[in-house]
Protein backbone atom coordinates (compact mmCIF):
# COMPACT_ATOMS: atom_id res chain seq x y z
CA UNK A 1 0.00 0.00 0.00
CA UNK A 2 1.39 3.30 -0.69
CA UNK A 3 2.09 5.27 2.14
CA UNK A 4 0.92 8.73 0.63
CA UNK A 5 -2.39 7.34 -0.36
CA UNK A 6 -5.44 9.49 1.18
CA UNK A 7 -8.52 7.82 2.66
CA UNK A 8 -12.32 9.04 1.94
CA UNK A 9 -14.93 8.08 4.58
CA UNK A 10 -18.79 8.37 4.28
CA UNK A 11 -21.41 7.63 5.84
CA UNK A 12 -24.46 6.16 3.19
CA UNK A 13 -28.42 4.81 3.81
CA UNK A 14 -28.80 1.42 2.32
CA UNK A 15 -32.32 0.80 0.99
CA UNK A 16 -33.57 -2.05 -0.34
CA UNK A 17 -32.34 -1.21 -3.93
CA UNK A 18 -28.69 -0.63 -2.55
CA UNK A 19 -28.53 -3.89 -0.90
CA UNK A 20 -27.86 -6.43 -3.67
CA UNK A 21 -25.06 -4.78 -5.12
CA UNK A 22 -23.18 -4.20 -2.26
CA UNK A 23 -24.28 -7.99 -0.98
CA UNK A 24 -20.62 -9.82 -1.94
CA UNK A 25 -18.25 -6.43 -0.13
CA UNK A 26 -20.97 -7.11 3.18
CA UNK A 27 -21.38 -10.75 3.35
CA UNK A 28 -18.66 -11.12 5.82
CA UNK A 29 -20.07 -8.60 8.43
CA UNK A 30 -22.87 -11.44 8.82
CA UNK A 31 -21.59 -13.08 11.93
CA UNK A 32 -21.46 -9.26 13.82
CA UNK A 33 -24.73 -9.53 14.74
CA UNK A 34 -25.46 -6.48 12.47
CA UNK A 35 -28.20 -7.14 9.70
CA UNK A 36 -28.03 -6.03 5.97
CA UNK A 37 -31.19 -7.17 5.04
CA UNK A 38 -33.26 -3.93 6.87
CA UNK A 39 -32.49 -0.62 6.13
CA UNK A 40 -29.45 0.70 8.33
CA UNK A 41 -26.06 2.85 8.14
CA UNK A 42 -22.52 1.61 7.10
CA UNK A 43 -19.35 3.92 6.63
CA UNK A 44 -17.48 3.07 2.90
CA UNK A 45 -13.76 4.11 3.74
CA UNK A 46 -11.57 4.67 0.30
CA UNK A 47 -8.23 3.28 1.07
CA UNK A 48 -5.42 3.18 -1.25
CA UNK A 49 -8.10 1.77 -3.81
CA UNK A 50 -9.73 -0.08 -1.52
CA UNK A 51 -13.05 -0.44 -0.12
CA UNK A 52 -14.06 -0.89 3.58
CA UNK A 53 -17.20 -1.38 4.67
CA UNK A 54 -18.18 -0.29 9.05
CA UNK A 55 -21.66 -1.11 10.15
CA UNK A 56 -23.23 1.07 11.96
CA UNK A 57 -25.81 0.24 14.45
CA UNK A 58 -28.64 2.70 15.26
CA UNK A 59 -28.70 3.71 18.97
CA UNK A 60 -32.40 3.23 19.84
CA UNK A 61 -33.13 -0.47 18.97
CA UNK A 62 -35.92 -1.25 20.98
CA UNK A 63 -39.42 -0.14 22.36
CA UNK A 64 -41.48 0.58 25.56
CA UNK A 65 -44.87 -0.21 24.94
CA UNK A 66 -47.11 1.40 27.97
CA UNK A 67 -50.11 0.58 27.96
CA UNK A 68 -49.34 -2.84 26.43
CA UNK A 69 -53.22 -2.83 26.12
CA UNK A 70 -54.60 -0.10 23.62
CA UNK A 71 -56.84 2.14 24.66
CA UNK A 72 -56.56 1.54 28.55
CA UNK A 73 -56.94 5.10 30.23
CA UNK A 74 -54.68 6.99 32.74
CA UNK A 75 -57.32 7.99 34.59
CA UNK A 76 -58.87 7.00 38.38
CA UNK A 77 -62.56 7.72 39.88
CA UNK A 78 -63.47 7.59 43.52
CA UNK A 79 -67.07 6.99 42.20
CA UNK A 80 -69.88 9.84 42.77
CA UNK A 81 -70.25 10.01 46.51
CA UNK A 82 -68.04 9.16 49.72
CA UNK A 83 -69.56 9.14 53.29
CA UNK A 84 -67.20 9.34 56.51
CA UNK A 85 -67.23 10.14 59.84
CA UNK A 86 -66.04 13.73 60.47
CA UNK A 87 -63.40 12.71 63.22
CA UNK A 88 -61.54 9.50 61.28
CA UNK A 89 -58.02 8.86 62.93
CA UNK A 90 -55.59 10.46 60.66
CA UNK A 91 -53.68 8.27 58.21
CA UNK A 92 -56.57 5.96 57.59
CA UNK A 93 -57.63 5.03 54.32
CA UNK A 94 -61.12 6.63 52.68
CA UNK A 95 -61.40 5.48 48.89
CA UNK A 96 -58.28 3.77 46.96
CA UNK A 97 -58.72 3.02 42.86
CA UNK A 98 -56.23 1.28 41.04
CA UNK A 99 -55.52 0.32 37.34
CA UNK A 100 -53.12 -2.10 35.58
CA UNK A 101 -52.39 -1.10 32.14
CA UNK A 102 -49.03 -3.26 31.28
CA UNK A 103 -46.34 -3.08 30.66
CA UNK A 104 -44.39 -5.05 27.20
CA UNK A 105 -40.81 -4.01 26.28
CA UNK A 106 -39.72 -5.03 22.72
CA UNK A 107 -36.25 -5.71 21.99
CA UNK A 108 -35.37 -3.85 24.74
CA UNK A 109 -31.25 -5.05 26.10
CA UNK A 110 -30.87 -2.11 28.09
CA UNK A 111 -31.84 -1.32 31.92
CA UNK A 112 -34.81 0.39 32.72
CA UNK A 113 -35.23 3.57 34.58
CA UNK A 114 -38.63 3.92 36.04
CA UNK A 115 -39.53 7.27 37.92
CA UNK A 116 -42.75 8.50 39.37
CA UNK A 117 -43.40 12.25 40.43
CA UNK A 118 -46.44 13.75 42.08
CA UNK A 119 -47.61 17.03 40.76
CA UNK A 120 -49.55 18.39 43.98
CA UNK A 121 -49.02 20.50 47.49
CA UNK A 122 -47.60 18.17 50.28
CA UNK A 123 -49.32 17.43 53.53
CA UNK A 124 -46.84 18.54 56.11
CA UNK A 125 -45.82 16.14 58.44
CA UNK A 126 -47.07 13.18 56.07
CA UNK A 127 -45.02 11.46 54.11
CA UNK A 128 -45.93 10.77 50.33
CA UNK A 129 -49.33 12.73 51.09
CA UNK A 130 -50.92 15.30 48.99
CA UNK A 131 -53.50 17.82 49.55
CA UNK A 132 -56.99 17.99 48.06
CA UNK A 133 -59.18 21.03 47.86
CA UNK A 134 -61.37 19.57 50.79
CA UNK A 135 -59.65 20.42 54.74
CA UNK A 136 -59.20 17.11 56.03
CA UNK A 137 -58.81 14.68 52.96
CA UNK A 138 -55.07 13.78 51.12
CA UNK A 139 -54.38 11.55 48.63
CA UNK A 140 -51.47 9.23 47.87
CA UNK A 141 -49.95 7.62 44.85
CA UNK A 142 -48.33 4.26 44.37
CA UNK A 143 -47.14 2.10 41.08
CA UNK A 144 -45.44 -0.94 40.88
CA UNK A 145 -41.95 -1.26 41.58
CA UNK A 146 -39.44 -2.17 39.24
CA UNK A 147 -40.52 -5.16 36.95
CA UNK A 148 -43.76 -7.09 39.00
CA UNK A 149 -42.46 -5.84 42.42
CA UNK A 150 -44.85 -4.57 45.29
CA UNK A 151 -46.71 -1.39 45.38
CA UNK A 152 -43.73 1.80 46.02
CA UNK A 153 -45.12 4.96 47.03
CA UNK A 154 -44.77 8.06 44.64
CA UNK A 155 -42.62 10.11 44.41
CA UNK A 156 -40.12 7.37 43.71
CA UNK A 157 -37.08 6.14 41.20
CA UNK A 158 -35.88 1.88 40.39
CA UNK A 159 -33.83 1.13 37.73
CA UNK A 160 -34.14 -3.09 36.50
CA UNK A 161 -32.83 -5.29 33.64
CA UNK A 162 -35.59 -6.89 32.12
CA UNK A 163 -35.84 -10.93 32.40
CA UNK A 164 -35.17 -10.93 28.75
CA UNK A 165 -35.76 -8.36 25.81
CA UNK A 166 -38.92 -9.15 25.14
CA UNK A 167 -41.32 -9.15 28.15
CA UNK A 168 -44.47 -8.09 29.39
CA UNK A 169 -46.12 -7.91 33.07
CA UNK A 170 -48.45 -6.49 35.21
CA UNK A 171 -47.54 -2.56 35.95
CA UNK A 172 -50.74 -1.57 38.59
CA UNK A 173 -50.64 2.41 39.32
CA UNK A 174 -53.09 3.58 42.34
CA UNK A 175 -54.53 6.40 43.96
CA UNK A 176 -55.99 6.63 48.10
CA UNK A 177 -57.93 8.91 49.87
CA UNK A 178 -56.51 9.52 53.02
CA UNK A 179 -57.10 10.96 56.73
CA UNK A 180 -55.02 14.18 57.00
CA UNK A 181 -57.56 15.52 59.94
CA UNK A 182 -61.51 16.44 60.57
CA UNK A 183 -63.01 15.95 57.55
CA UNK A 184 -65.06 18.75 55.37
CA UNK A 185 -67.95 18.20 53.57
CA UNK A 186 -68.13 18.57 49.37
CA UNK A 187 -66.72 17.91 46.68
CA UNK A 188 -63.64 17.02 45.37
CA UNK A 189 -62.34 19.27 42.77
CA UNK A 190 -58.96 19.93 42.71
CA UNK A 191 -56.39 16.62 42.79
CA UNK A 192 -52.95 16.27 42.62
CA UNK A 193 -51.84 13.69 39.62
CA UNK A 194 -48.49 11.74 39.45
CA UNK A 195 -46.32 11.37 36.10
CA UNK A 196 -44.45 8.00 35.28
CA UNK A 197 -41.21 7.98 32.90
CA UNK A 198 -39.34 4.69 31.46
CA UNK A 199 -36.30 5.69 30.73
CA UNK A 200 -33.00 4.00 29.31
CA UNK A 201 -30.47 4.02 26.39
CA UNK A 202 -31.52 1.69 24.37
CA UNK A 203 -35.26 2.93 23.33
CA UNK A 204 -36.95 6.09 23.12
CA UNK A 205 -38.61 7.79 27.16
CA UNK A 206 -41.87 7.00 27.64
CA UNK A 207 -43.70 9.77 30.06
CA UNK A 208 -47.52 9.13 31.01
CA UNK A 209 -49.51 11.10 33.86
CA UNK A 210 -52.28 9.43 35.61
CA UNK A 211 -55.28 11.97 36.96
CA UNK A 212 -58.25 11.24 39.39
CA UNK A 213 -61.68 12.31 38.16
CA UNK A 214 -63.09 15.30 40.10
CA UNK A 215 -66.76 15.67 41.40
CA UNK A 216 -66.76 13.17 43.82
CA UNK A 217 -68.84 14.24 46.88
CA UNK A 218 -67.57 13.77 50.26
CA UNK A 219 -70.29 13.73 53.09
CA UNK A 220 -68.59 13.92 56.32
CA UNK A 221 -71.29 12.49 58.81
CA UNK A 222 -71.66 14.27 62.51
CA UNK A 223 -74.57 14.40 65.07
CA UNK A 224 -77.23 17.61 65.38
CA UNK A 225 -77.34 18.70 69.03
CA UNK A 226 -81.04 19.17 70.23
CA UNK A 227 -79.81 20.96 73.55
CA UNK A 228 -76.73 23.00 73.09
CA UNK A 229 -77.62 24.45 76.54
CA UNK A 230 -78.36 22.59 79.38
CA UNK A 231 -79.50 23.87 82.42
CA UNK A 232 -78.57 21.48 86.23
CA UNK A 233 -80.23 23.23 89.17
CA UNK A 234 -78.63 21.09 92.10
CA UNK A 235 -80.71 20.55 95.21
CA UNK A 236 -79.73 22.09 98.79
CA UNK A 237 -77.47 20.04 100.82
CA UNK A 238 -76.46 20.04 104.44
CA UNK A 239 -73.16 20.84 105.72
CA UNK A 240 -72.55 17.56 107.35
CA UNK A 241 -73.13 15.20 104.61
CA UNK A 242 -69.83 17.01 103.04
CA UNK A 243 -67.85 15.45 105.92
CA UNK A 244 -64.83 15.23 105.77
CA UNK A 245 -62.89 16.63 102.85
CA UNK A 246 -63.32 14.66 99.38
CA UNK A 247 -66.75 13.19 100.89
CA UNK A 248 -69.45 13.63 97.86
CA UNK A 249 -73.09 14.15 98.60
CA UNK A 250 -75.91 11.78 98.19
CA UNK A 251 -77.71 14.55 96.70
CA UNK A 252 -77.94 14.73 92.79
CA UNK A 253 -79.08 16.22 89.61
CA UNK A 254 -79.72 14.24 86.25
CA UNK A 255 -79.64 15.44 83.04
CA UNK A 256 -79.20 14.32 79.61
CA UNK A 257 -77.64 16.02 76.05
CA UNK A 258 -79.18 15.19 73.82
CA UNK A 259 -78.36 14.17 70.06
CA UNK A 260 -80.32 13.42 66.83
CA UNK A 261 -77.50 11.68 64.84
CA UNK A 262 -77.53 9.45 61.33
CA UNK A 263 -76.16 5.68 61.59
CA UNK A 264 -73.05 4.34 60.94
CA UNK A 265 -70.90 6.51 62.74
CA UNK A 266 -68.99 5.78 66.45
CA UNK A 267 -69.70 8.71 68.93
CA UNK A 268 -67.11 10.07 71.40
CA UNK A 269 -67.22 12.87 73.82
CA UNK A 270 -65.11 15.27 76.27
CA UNK A 271 -66.30 17.18 78.83
CA UNK A 272 -64.13 20.34 79.25
CA UNK A 273 -63.93 22.96 82.90
CA UNK A 274 -65.15 26.17 81.16
CA UNK A 275 -63.61 28.02 84.28
CA UNK A 276 -60.15 26.04 84.31
CA UNK A 277 -59.61 24.34 80.95
CA UNK A 278 -56.48 22.94 81.93
CA UNK A 279 -58.23 20.92 84.61
CA UNK A 280 -57.30 17.36 84.29
CA UNK A 281 -59.05 16.01 87.46
CA UNK A 282 -62.72 14.78 88.19
CA UNK A 283 -63.93 17.92 90.05
CA UNK A 284 -65.44 21.30 88.43
CA UNK A 285 -64.62 24.28 89.33
CA UNK A 286 -66.80 26.77 90.83
CA UNK A 287 -67.58 30.00 88.99
CA UNK A 288 -66.35 33.31 90.27
CA UNK A 289 -69.82 34.35 91.20
CA UNK A 290 -69.99 31.42 94.09
CA UNK A 291 -70.25 32.28 97.48
CA UNK A 292 -69.52 29.08 98.73
CA UNK A 293 -66.16 27.45 99.69
CA UNK A 294 -64.66 24.48 99.81
CA UNK A 295 -67.19 22.94 97.05
CA UNK A 296 -66.55 21.42 93.73
CA UNK A 297 -69.23 19.92 91.38
CA UNK A 298 -68.29 15.96 90.55
CA UNK A 299 -69.94 14.81 87.23
CA UNK A 300 -69.96 10.73 86.25
CA UNK A 301 -71.26 8.66 83.51
CA UNK A 302 -72.74 5.67 85.14
CA UNK A 303 -71.25 6.05 88.24
CA UNK A 304 -67.78 6.43 87.12
CA UNK A 305 -66.38 10.09 87.79
CA UNK A 306 -65.61 12.22 84.69
CA UNK A 307 -62.12 13.32 84.19
CA UNK A 308 -62.02 17.03 82.50
CA UNK A 309 -60.27 17.17 79.18
CA UNK A 310 -59.33 19.98 76.29
CA UNK A 311 -61.97 21.10 74.38
CA UNK A 312 -60.86 18.83 71.34
CA UNK A 313 -62.63 16.31 68.45
CA UNK A 314 -58.82 14.58 67.88
CA UNK A 315 -59.12 10.51 68.59
CA UNK A 316 -57.83 9.59 72.01
CA UNK A 317 -58.18 13.24 73.38
CA UNK A 318 -57.59 12.93 76.96
CA UNK A 319 -60.62 12.19 79.24
CA UNK A 320 -63.09 11.81 76.05
CA UNK A 321 -65.08 8.34 76.42
CA UNK A 322 -67.16 6.19 73.95
CA UNK A 323 -70.74 6.65 74.20
CA UNK A 324 -72.06 3.95 71.96
CA UNK A 325 -73.23 4.11 67.93
CA UNK A 326 -75.23 6.86 66.38
CA UNK A 327 -78.17 4.63 65.65
CA UNK A 328 -78.53 3.50 68.91
CA UNK A 329 -77.48 6.93 70.67
CA UNK A 330 -80.27 10.12 71.19
CA UNK A 331 -78.95 10.72 74.86
CA UNK A 332 -75.97 11.21 76.86
CA UNK A 333 -77.17 10.74 80.60
CA UNK A 334 -74.72 12.24 83.17
CA UNK A 335 -75.23 13.05 86.80
CA UNK A 336 -73.99 15.66 89.38
CA UNK A 337 -73.16 16.06 92.95
CA UNK A 338 -71.40 17.90 95.33
CA UNK A 339 -67.84 17.33 96.49
CA UNK A 340 -65.95 18.89 99.77
CA UNK A 341 -62.85 20.02 98.67
CA UNK A 342 -61.82 21.82 101.94
CA UNK A 343 -63.52 23.63 104.78
CA UNK A 344 -66.68 24.24 103.66
CA UNK A 345 -68.90 27.54 104.11
CA UNK A 346 -72.31 28.12 102.90
CA UNK A 347 -73.64 29.56 99.89
CA UNK A 348 -74.20 29.51 96.41
CA UNK A 349 -72.40 27.03 94.17
CA UNK A 350 -72.32 27.65 90.46
CA UNK A 351 -70.12 25.72 87.72
CA UNK A 352 -69.97 25.69 83.42
CA UNK A 353 -68.48 22.76 81.55
CA UNK A 354 -68.72 22.70 77.55
CA UNK A 355 -68.76 19.46 75.73
CA UNK A 356 -67.14 18.45 72.57
CA UNK A 357 -68.39 15.37 70.24
CA UNK A 358 -66.06 13.16 68.28
CA UNK A 359 -67.36 10.97 65.07
CA UNK A 360 -64.87 8.26 64.83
Amino acid sequence: MDRGAESQSRCVSIGDKLLPMLEPLIRHFRHTGWNPTRPGLIRITLLGGYIFLTPIQPVSAGSIIYPSTAGTPFSLSFGTSLTSSRDQGVGRQLATAWQNPGLRLSDVRCPVTKTTSVSGIPVPGMPNAYQTNLAGIGMRFAMTDGWTGGLAAAPSRTTFSPPSPNAAAVDYFSAELIVTGPIKSGALTSLPSMTVQFSGSCFDTVTRTITITPGTRVMANSCTVTTPHVEVPLPPVRLASLLPVGRVSTERADFNISLSCPTGIGIHITLTDAIRPVNRTNDLTPALDSTARGIALRLSRGGTPITFGADSAARGNPGQWYVGPSAATTLVPLTARYVATGTVRPGAVRALATFTLSYQ
